[in-house]
């Protein structure tokens, strides 16, 4: 293992406990599609992958959506965050 794949991995390891540490928070243990989505989005940074996140990617694997069988927008408020109606 290179000297950079081992700061790697103990920067993902990290993380990861961080991420443990913040989904224990009243707010992510109320709300298990809160959890899933950051778990979601942090996993997907770590893997490389953080920059092809797309709202029906969020909603199908991390909130476990239904795919449908038209286009890939999600037209569930849950599934995007932070957006309001009319997207």
């Amino acid at each position: 293992m290179s000297e950079q794949t081992r700061a790697e991995t103990v920067l993902a390891d990290a993380v990861r406990r961080s991420l443990d540490g913040c989904l224990r928070a009243p707010a992510f243990r109320r709300s298990p599609k809160l959890a899933a989505f950051l778990g979601y989005i942090v996993e997907e940074e770590l893997a490389g992958r953080g920059e092809t996140i797309k709202a029906y990617t969020i909603a199908t694997q991390a909130l476990g959506r239904p795919r449908p069988g038209r286009s890939d927008r999600c037209s569930d408020r849950s599934c995007r965050p932070g957006r309001g109606p009319g997207w």
